[in-house]
């Protein structure tokens, strides 16, 4: 009976170990590639595939607490409503500043983009023969 805490508590630590070294890794692996841009190329596929595999286990992981909350809320299990209350006040309160942050951090980087590569075409066609003219003219020694 008191053997299989024992193990639970072995396999957590094993887990927390395990993601542990992976998150380390894909820190390396970033910062060994931030330097030169051709290593970050060569990276680059590597380092996806470890985030990919981090959203995924996450995901998993959230939908497995998820579906358990229900399924406890269902059953009117003690503390399950509390629980379920407790898990709707703060996702709402990460879920706002986050789409908050990311709204307006995207359209900072639309708007800087666009205004990045704006070019003056009308301008450009005006100035078209004078810079032509400009260039084709020899140089004098």
């Amino acid at each position: 009976m008191n053997e299989r805490p024992s193990r639970l508590r072995w396999v957590a630590v094993a887990q927390a170990l395990l993601w542990c070294a992976i998150g380390l890794g894909a820190f390396l692996l970033l910062a060994e590639s931030v330097q030169n841009s051709a290593e970050f190329e060569r990276l680059r596929p590597w380092i996806l595939l470890v985030d990919l595999c981090g959203v995924i286990v996450l995901s998993v992981l959230l939908a497995r607490k998820l579906w358990r909350l229900v399924r406890d809320y269902r059953a009117h299990v003690p503390g399950s409503r509390l629980t379920a209350r407790t898990v709707g006040i703060f996702g709402g309160l990460v879920i706002a500043p986050l789409l908050i942050v990311y709204l307006s951090s995207l359209e900072f980087i639309n708007r800087g983009i666009d205004s990045w590569f704006k070019v003056e075409v009308k301008q450009g066609t005006e100035r078209r023969p004078a810079v032509v003219a400009r260039c084709a003219r020899p140089a004098h020694a």
